[in-house]
This record gives structure tokens, C-alpha cells and sequence, in this order.
């Protein structure tokens, strides 16, 4: 008996997008590629997808605290603009200095599926905002420099076909 093994492919294309800065409201500020693989733009703290396909977000968060006393933590989640509404799963991240002053804990990874369906109308407004937090937030510093044991932030963007 043979077995004939094929490879089914699916378009799939990708974009990782840099974050720069968080803007006064704690909504993540990005910088675009020079060009995208997927159908979306970005400009400033807001990304668009448009009909006709699905997409996969996951935001890998970073944050630091920087104080060497104290505790913190922070949550943020995808944000639907469009319709002013909190999407997928949220990321939390906390620092504990008890434990270590380094050590992050917590999951650390926002993510969402948004089938082609969810976009109504040409398309959908998406943001990384911060929704919850603990401890003094002028100890907290968005840590976008390359760190060794906390890596570093990032959007992975996933454009699915429908």
C-alpha cells in the first residue's frame, strides 16, 4: 500500500509591527514596516484591517517597573475602535521586586481573532490599550529598548484568507 503525501497551502502573510512610544491614554504608538505583506494600515496608535480577510493579532507586551521598592502590575487588551469595545485576550504583566527586581510575571501576550464577519462595513479601527494597573504609574517605563531577559514589544499581525 503507498500513500501519497501532498502539502496544502494556505495563503497566509504577516506583518510585525514596532512599537515607539505610548501615547498620554496608554495606547501603544507604532511605527509601520515600509511596506506590508497584509491588507491593513497604520497610523499612529491605530491599526485598520479591511474586509475581505481575517486576521490573528498577538501584542507581546513590555513594561518594566522602575522603582526598586514596591509592586506593580498592568493589563492591556486589543481595543476595538470602530465599535468601542475591549477584544480577545488580555496580556498582564507584574513586577514584584520581592521576588526579584526583574521578574515579570503574568501573561504576557494579547491576542485576537477577527473573523471577516466581525468587520462591518470596509473595515475596523485597532488599538493596544492599557485597561487595568496597579502601583505608581511614573514607576512603570515602557521598556522598548532590547532587554535580555524581557525581550522586546512587538504586534504580530496575521492576515487569514475568508
Amino acid at each position: 500500500m503507498s500513500h501519497l503525501i501532498t502539502r496544502s497551502h494556505l495563503s497566509l502573510e504577516m506583518d510585525i509591527l514596532t512599537p515607539y512610544n505610548v501615547d498620554a491614554n496608554y495606547l501603544w504608538l507604532f511605527t509601520a514596516p515600509t511596506a506590508f505583506n497584509t491588507d491593513i494600515s497604520v497610523s499612529g496608535n491605530t491599526i485598520t484591517l479591511y474586509s475581505g480577510s481575517s486576521y490573528y493579532i498577538e501584542a507581546g507586551i513590555n513594561f518594566r517597573y522602575g522603582s526598586s521598592t514596591g509592586e506593580g502590575s498592568l493589563t492591556f487588551q486589543l481595543y476595538d475602535s470602530t465599535n468601542s469595545t475591549l477584544i480577545g485576550q488580555s496580556a498582564y504583566a507584574r513586577v514584584e521586586p520581592s521576588v526579584g527586581f526583574a521578574t515579570l510575571q503574568g501573561r504576557q501576550c494579547a491576542r485576537a481573532l477577527i473573523l471577516d464577519s466581525d468587520i462591518s462595513g470596509s473595515s475596523l479601527n485597532v488599538q493596544l490599550k492599557r485597561t487595568a494597573q496597579t502601583g505608581t504609574l511614573s514607576a512603570f517605563q515602557h521598556d522598548l529598548e532590547r532587554n535580555l531577559y524581557s525581550g522586546y514589544p512587538s504586534v504580530r499581525i496575521w492576515q487569514l484568507p475568508s
